[in-house]
């Protein structure tokens, strides 16, 4: 049997081809029928960090559209963080799934399709823009007027049934002004599209409603990303630590996931024949991991969603960052508090598909420019 034609850059079998069809079928929005009617509906299914930077469009959203008026839709991940920073928005969180011909993964998805489909929005802003196909067909079946977002930037998808087409579509930006990354001057295109204004960086930026910073005198760490490539070595880091305590006397808080317990307690074994002083914390939830973030004096982290929640804290912070998608979420800032390294190469931009033996861009990032960029950090924090 013969393959089907090539859609989107990738050959389909002929299972393939089926659920292109499927696809195109069920990414046909419900009957209209009596529904509850709002103004704005925000699409932002993410991760926490992705969700951090999506803050400050969100929240000017609310506020011209009114909370009552909007629905966000989210992922699971981010579930708590916008119950902490929107509580009077309603919510409908969208669970993460793959088009499959399996009965039950079908009856999920048109369950899926009828709540996304029970109210009708007069615009509909896309602000996830690294779309996977479940996440287009999800764009299908809300029911809205008029549909704001930017071209997809995530490169394989399911045919072109699974693409959505915006009725106001603008191009994924290039370059990002100082002090912000290209998912921010996303955000900031689809809301300038939105209201018909120009919208400053500034009005952009993440921050927080729900929490304030109340700096404590240690240092959190945040070890490890959830990719091993992406982490800081654990020889550097030791040698950065040890420097770190013998300058400011700082008790070192290391936090981690609790699927990350095991690298995490050989860590502070380590740390600890080195004589520091350590306050172990593994957070419950992710309200008790912002609140940490906010009461540390200082925070040193890998690319994690620590990161982007000490930046919005405005919290002095280095932040070690690889290459892979370099200037798309990271470097930014609140101020000159916050300092972003990353070993330059001409490799970057490789979407993590490292053509090195190891990732330099990480790896050869110096523990004196690490605790440099610490005492930089801090001074401007006191000056």
């Amino acid at each position: 049997m013969g393959k089907a034609p090539v859609a989107g850059g990738v050959r389909t079998t002929f299972r393939g081809a089926i659920l292109q069809r499927v696809a195109g079928l069920v990414s046909r929005p419900a009957r209209p029928r009596a529904q509850r009617r709002y103004s704005l509906c925000i699409f932002k299914p993410d991760r926490i960090g992705d969700f951090v930077l999506a803050l400050g469009a969100i929240r000017l959203l609310l506020n011209h559209f009114g909370v009552g008026n909007c629905v966000l839709v989210i992922s699971p991940f981010a579930r708590e963080l916008a119950e902490m920073e929107f509580p009077e928005t309603p919510q409908i969180v969208v669970p993460p799934f793959v088009l499959s011909l399996q009965p039950r993964a079908i009856w999920a998805e048109l369950k899926l399709r009828h709540r996304l489909g029970a109210a009708f929005f007069q615009n509909l802003a896309c602000l996830r823009h690294q779309r996977f196909r479940s996440q287009n067909l999800m764009l299908y079946w809300v029911r809205a007027a008029q549909r704001y977002g930017l071209e997809n930037q995530q490169g394989y998808y399911l045919g072109a049934e699974c693409e959505f087409r915006f009725t106001n579509r603008d191009n994924y930006p290039e370059e990002a002004t100082a002090g912000s990354c290209l998912e921010l001057e996303s955000h900031r295109k689809v809301l300038e599209r939105l209201l018909t204004q120009e919208i400053p960086i500034a009005a952009v930026l993440p921050s927080f409603r729900s929490i304030t910073s109340h700096p404590g005198r240690n240092l959190l760490v945040c070890p490890f990303t959830s990719s091993a490539l992406k982490d800081l070595p654990e020889t550097v880091l030791v040698e950065v630590l040890v420097a770190l305590q013998a300058r400011y006397c700082f008790p070192i808080q290391l936090s981690y996931a609790p699927d990350q317990l095991r690298r995490g307690q050989v860590l502070e074994a380590t740390l600890r024949q080195r004589g520091l002083v350590l306050l172990p914390f593994t957070p419950s939830s992710l309200r008790e991991d912002v609140v940490a973030v906010s009461r540390a004096h200082a925070v040193l982290t890998t690319d994690t969603a620590t990161a982007h929640i000490a930046t919005a804290l405005d919290i002095p912070t280095v932040v070690v960052l690889g290459g892979g998608h370099y200037g798309q979420y990271g470097p930014w800032q609140k101020s000159d508090r916050q300092v972003w390294l990353a070993n330059r190469l001409p490799c970057f931009h490789c979407n993590w598909v490292c053509s090195q033996p190891e990732p330099y861009c990480i790896t050869h990032i110096k523990p004196d420019d690490i605790v440099a960029a610490m005492v930089r950090v801090l001074g401007n924090a006191q000056s």
